[in-house]
């Protein structure tokens, strides 16, 4: 590739249904130098909101993101507190025995923990992957359960719509688009369980791109880039469950780094929950119970 940009990294992709057609893109590795020629100098005011843009108690990985940390007192932010009362509706369990998920024996204590939990439950649960391959593996156990599976039962809108119409007896298995930008409130969803914190895949090229440039800079790439994206990411699919007041439910994180890290605490503290149980053995009817 000829004349190539310094700033950007080039991503060459084929295309999964017709292998003589490919894809060549080209991502900047930081968007704030263009935000700050092109974008901010035109407009006089903007506002940037969302549930999940605070990480830590602050901004400042969202605003170095997208170059507003150059703008200096031109920008105020506000942290408002929010309506529900996850204390009260909310139970955030996490299994401490659970193995390492990057162990061997992850994928079989998973498979056993949603067999357990389902059985109890029954439906109006969503689990939610990290990977399709995870997925794929635990859903082929799992068959007696009535479970909609991304990439194997339909389309999103389809497995959305099937779970809507039935959502007492079923199940929805989804990863990265599941995530974010659904709403299942009231009776529909009671039950959310997360596999394991959603860290960016090291080798994706632009995320390798971005932890050189800190590296470069004397930063650390775990806690200046891929702890944050994971712990923004984690709220995200936090906020699956609790999607009005009068909202109640259980949700289960199956990473047991959440405890024995020291980055657990900080990512249990940027969740909005701080109803919390730590289960050591089996699990049981009274642990799903607020």
């Amino acid at each position: 590739i000829e004349d190539r940009l310094s700033d950007h990294v080039y991503i060459l992709e084929r295309d999964e249904h017709d292998s003589d057609h490919v894809k060549l893109t080209a991502l900047p590795v930081d968007i704030g130098p263009v935000m700050n020629e092109f974008v901010y100098p035109r407009i006089e005011n903007m506002i940037f909101t969302s549930a999940t843009l605070s990480f830590a108690g602050d901004f400042s990985f969202f605003q170095r993101g997208i170059g507003l940390h150059q703008l200096g007192e031109k920008v105020r932010s506000l942290i408002v507190p929010s309506p529900f009362d996850y204390r009260k509706n909310s139970k955030v369990i996490v299994p401490v025995t659970f193995p390492d998920p990057r162990d061997n024996n992850f994928t079989g204590s998973l498979t056993e923990f949603l067999d357990q939990y389902l059985s109890i439950k029954k439906g109006r649960t969503l689990v939610l992957f990290t990977s399709y391959y995870m997925l794929n593996e635990v859903y082929g156990k799992l068959q007696h359960f009535d479970i909609l599976a991304q990439g194997i039962s339909g389309s999103r809108e389809s497995i959305l719509r099937r779970f809507k119409d039935d959502p007492e007896s079923k199940c929805i298995f989804g990863t990265d688009s599941f995530w974010e930008g659904i709403d299942l409130p009231g009776n529909l969803l009671t039950s959310l369980i997360i596999v394991k914190i959603p860290f960016p895949v090291p080798t994706d090229p632009l995320i390798e791109a971005k932890s050189e440039k800190i590296e470069e800079a004397g930063g650390n790439p775990f806690f200046n880039l891929s702890l944050p994206i994971a712990g923004i990411k984690l709220k995200q699919g936090f906020g699956r469950l609790i999607r009005r007041k009068t909202d109640t439910g259980i949700i289960a994180i199956l990473d047991n780094r959440l405890r024995t890290k020291r980055y657990g605490e900080t990512l249990l503290s940027n969740l909005p929950s701080r109803n919390y149980l730590f289960i050591r053995d089996s699990l049981k009817e009274d642990d799903l119970k607020l």
